[in-house]
């Protein structure tokens, strides 16, 4: 569950940012892919993910413009992939990321 914990802070370490002095940022150009068929089926299928979180979220798509909508986390606990999907009001899901080697983040001092 601590790892659970130190991931959902980790989601709003962009929106804290955000609200920090935006000198020192640098606009990365970002692309996701997005369709109007819910990827849920997909990935259980394909990758034996399954849904593991979720929560409300917005992500910047151009200066100026944000985007409202949900993120949710496929999971697959056999394998350690994952994929984070951004979905926009039900009806664009997009795929923000997917990855492997899924594990608790390290807490604390290592020694």
């Amino acid at each position: 569950m601590k790892w659970l914990a130190t991931f959902l802070c980790l989601l709003t370490i962009p929106v804290l940012a955000a609200a920090e002095d935006t000198t020192q940022q640098i606009p990365l150009p970002f692309y996701m892919t997005c369709g109007p068929t819910p990827m849920d089926n997909y990935l259980l299928e394909r990758y034996e993910e399954m849904p593991m979180l979720e929560g409300n979220a917005q992500t910047i798509i151009a200066p100026g413009k944000v985007a409202q909508g949900k993120l949710r986390m496929f999971v697959n606990p056999d394998t350690r992939t994952y994929t984070l999907v951004f979905e926009v009001a039900e009806q664009m899901f997009c795929m923000m990321s997917s990855g492997d080697s899924l594990a608790p983040a390290p807490i604390g001092d290592p020694t």
